[in-house]
């Protein structure tokens, strides 16, 4: 059993020596890893995106997403330069809440949780 053993522990060894070996040899080829690049800065708390008419109709989009980056995209994807703020809302009755206007957010204060955030561009 102890033959084994140790037959094991050489082999380990040697596996993880060779994978040691490749990686310097491979590491000044990798591309450097970047950090994800942040789309948005928090602007303002106690605050959302308000809903006004033009011509009528009501302008504020209100949808449900899974985090305040999807959120972001949403807008950014919908609005396009538009996009000036969104507002979403991690907590309370309405987590998950994101607002936004196509024509441009217009912040009214709010609590419930929501906040505002700019898009980086």
């Amino acid at each position: 059993m102890k033959i084994v053993t140790r037959q094991f522990d050489d082999l380990t060894n040697t596996i993880k020596s060779a994978a040691e070996e490749a990686r310097e040899q491979v590491a000044p080829y990798m591309p450097e890893t970047q950090q994800p690049q942040q789309l948005f800065d928090l602007y303002r708390e106690n605050a959302r995106c308000a809903n006004y008419k033009i011509r009528g109709e009501w302008t504020r989009t209100w949808s449900n997403t899974p985090s305040v980056a999807a959120c972001a995209d949403e807008c950014m994807e919908q609005a396009g330069d538009n996009c000036n703020f969104f507002s979403y809302t991690e907590s309370g009755r309405g987590a998950g809440s994101c607002l936004y206007s196509i024509h441009g957010c217009r912040l009214e204060g709010w609590g419930g949780g929501y906040k505002v955030y700019e898009p980086l561009r």
